[in-house]
């Protein structure tokens, strides 16, 4: 089994959604709290991970991929927003509201990442 963090690269991914927010101009959602961490992956290094647990190997392994130990989210808010030219205004989601809109499995498995949530808008474009 291979379980990533929140993979990037290129303008997609987390921080290319992020991206794509704040240039819109609309407030990132964030479940719980901006001093939440988020681990990530570069799509280059998930890729290699897969590979690898395509290799021989133990039977029943779990593979976690992570090249970040996890990364605050106030501060990817402000540093991406740095990258755009514009100030990241966030917005904060509680729990049992993520719970209720995105799903439990959804909510649990990463805590619903904000790449998961803007896929949805992207596709209705």
């Amino acid at each position: 089994m291979v379980c990533p963090g929140s993979v990037w690269g290129d303008a997609r991914g987390t921080l290319g959604v992020m991206a794509d927010d704040i240039t819109e101009g609309r407030l990132v959602p964030v479940i719980g709290s901006i001093d939440m961490r988020w681990p990530l992956v570069h799509r280059d290094g998930f890729a290699a991970l897969n590979v690898a647990a395509l290799a021989p190997g133990v039977a029943d392994a779990a593979y976690h991929g992570v090249t970040e130990a996890g990364l605050r989210v106030g501060d990817m808010l402000a540093d991406v927003g740095a990258m755009v030219g514009r100030r990241a205004g966030h917005r904060i989601m509680p729990f049992e509201q993520a719970l209720a809109k995105r799903g439990a499995r959804r909510v649990e498995r990463g805590a619903w990442s904000v790449e998961r949530g803007a896929w949805a808008r992207r596709a209705a474009r």
